[in-house]
């Protein structure tokens, strides 16, 4: 369905602007703008429904802020990979909002944990991925990235800051930061495998 609205939203654009030969690549992009769109849309709907819409928006921007600059593996099938990634975000804003008390309790400590294993992860790496490999001249960016979390949430837990938006960060970053590892990646292809190969998600 997206396909089909995208190419054919593609197909005036290019006959409009008389960019005819680029019509593939503009179904590209109109492809990756609705299908964010209705991501989006579909992960507020669930956030607010659940009362985690702070937690949520967190998560997310903690994880794309990794992302962007570290790459990531991702499913054979749009639908496959917005199911899975809603469901990580959903299931860890729910926890994030909701912590056992140990975690509260402990907050600092896990605030640390989760940074060093993500300098730790990072710096085992690369393994590269198929879609950004972190190549030597960039592998520097991903550290500042976590650096700078890092301090924020400090900060933050020095000046109260709400607890759950720091899990909600945290997890956010873990999540990113073990789908390079060689495990999370196996754990991906796996996922892929049940979801495409074995079901109705296969295109």
């Amino acid at each position: 369905m997206i396909t089909r609205i995208s190419q054919l939203f593609a197909r005036k654009l290019a006959v409009a602007s008389g960019y005819v030969e680029e019509e593939d690549f503009l179904r590209y992009g109109f492809e990756l703008l609705i299908g964010y769109f209705i991501k989006v849309l579909l992960l507020l709907t669930i956030a607010v429904s659940l009362h985690i819409t702070s937690q949520t928006i967190i998560l997310v921007l903690a994880f794309v802020s990794l992302r962007i600059v570290s790459g990531g593996h991702h499913l054979s099938t749009y639908l496959s990979c917005m199911l899975f990634s809603l469901g990580l975000f959903v299931l860890l804003a729910v926890v994030a909002a909701n912590p056992p008390q140990i975690l509260i309790n402990h907050l600092l400590i896990v605030l640390h944990v989760a940074i060093i294993l993500g300098m730790v992860s990072i710096s085992r790496l690369p393994k590269e991925n198929n879609n950004n490999p972190i190549i030597k001249s960039k592998k520097g960016i991903p550290y500042l990235v976590l650096t700078n979390w890092y301090f924020i949430l400090l900060i933050g837990s020095l000046f109260e800051m709400e607890p759950t938006l720091i899990l909600a960060s945290l997890f956010g970053l873990m999540l990113q930061y073990i789908s390079l590892t060689p495990i999370g990646i196996k754990i991906i292809e796996k996922v892929n495998q049940l979801l495409v190969e074995r079901s109705f998600l296969k295109c």
